[in-house]
């Protein structure tokens, strides 16, 4: 038997496909898709939706609302940021402005400096 050469490989290869009009071609089963059908909320939908989540005038409690913002952490932390023993800007009183007597006294801001 001789070896088959490459007409002869074009040839069996040819026999096994279908030729013209020997198949069904099948629709696509899926469908496409959708575009958003959702409806969204106007500029005044936003406006009205957002006024029924604020309190009205008299719906609150003032005084409860200022004592809750007291007592949370982050507004006790401005208030003082250390312990009292440290000087002024870090949790200490704040000194009392120098007197007449002690800026004259101290030489500083008067005359050159020798």
């Amino acid at each position: 038997s001789k070896p088959k050469t490459e007409l002869d490989w074009v040839v069996l290869r040819a026999k096994g496909l279908p030729g013209p009009g020997q198949y069904q071609i099948q629709a696509p089963k899926h469908g496409g898709g959708r575009f958003n059908l959702s409806n969204a909320k106007s500029d005044i939908d936003w406006i009205v939706y957002r006024a029924a989540q604020v309190p009205g005038p008299g719906q609150y409690d003032a005084a409860a609302s200022l004592d809750k913002l007291v007592r949370t952490p982050a507004c006790r932390l401005l208030g003082r940021t250390g312990p009292r023993s440290l000087p002024f800007p870090y949790g200490g009183a704040k000194p009392p402005p120098p007197s007449m007597d002690e800026t004259a006294t101290s030489g500083r801001g008067h005359g050159r400096s020798r």
